[in-house]
């Protein structure tokens, strides 16, 4: 999952230059859920730019009919209502966490039997916890969080960014409809196009040794 900006322009080339107005440029927000082995767009959601990515996160979810086992996104993700949501719905996140996020059960004990055991007063951040104990066996956080991130997988989520690309790549960054109705209709036709693109084929990538000297 992931979301990226597109333009939207106010009064027209022509406008401006004639009346010597100010051009006014607002955003908007494509938020687009994917599938890294098909590399197709599964849902699309536009939004206001002001609408953060967390908020569009469960309508990017809603129309999805097939079981969700995984959800890679990035930090804009990492918030205690949709860890509690993918929790509870046994889809395990691969979200990285801040730099400086603690463990949700730190110094949370109760006394049983005469024994102290931890008692995590949120279970829907058992995996972030994971997350978060992966990168404190580091000395330095950061390459913790590096490695959490090799580890885990967690590079397939650049497949969303690529595809980002090719969205504008292909339609350019701007929306051509004025009202926001009719721009979530753009963006979601949009989306079913690159989805027929990429029916088409895809260019298939292998590494290529190349020998200095030998052409």
């Amino acid at each position: 999952m992931d979301s990226t900006g597109l333009k939207v322009y106010g009064q027209g080339e022509w406008h401006v230059k004639m009346h010597k107005a100010s051009r006014r440029r607002t955003w908007r927000k494509v938020h687009i859920a994917m599938d890294p082995v098909t590399q197709q767009i599964t849902s699309c959601v536009l939004t206001p730019s002001t609408v953060h990515d967390s908020k569009a996160f469960f309508q990017l979810l809603k129309p999805l009919k097939d079981p969700v086992k995984r959800i890679y996104a990035d930090g804009a993700y990492d918030n205690r209502t949709t860890h509690k949501f993918l929790f509870e719905r046994q889809i395990k996140p691969f979200i990285p966490p801040s730099i400086d996020a603690t463990l949700s059960y730190k110094k949370v004990f109760r006394t049983h039997l005469g024994r102290k055991r931890v008692i995590d007063p949120y279970p829907g951040l058992t995996w972030r916890n994971q997350a978060i104990e992966h990168k404190e066996q580091f000395t330095n956080r950061r390459e913790g969080l590096n490695d959490w991130k090799r580890s885990s997988g967690y590079h397939l989520r650049s497949l969303v960014e690529t595809t980002m690309m090719r969205f504008k790549r292909t339609f350019s960054d701007k929306l051509r409809s004025r009202l926001l109705s009719t721009q979530k209709t753009e963006a979601y036709i949009k989306c079913l196009i690159l989805n027929k693109f990429i029916e088409m084929g895809l260019p298939h990538t292998v590494p290529v040794l190349y020998l200095p000297g030998k052409g």
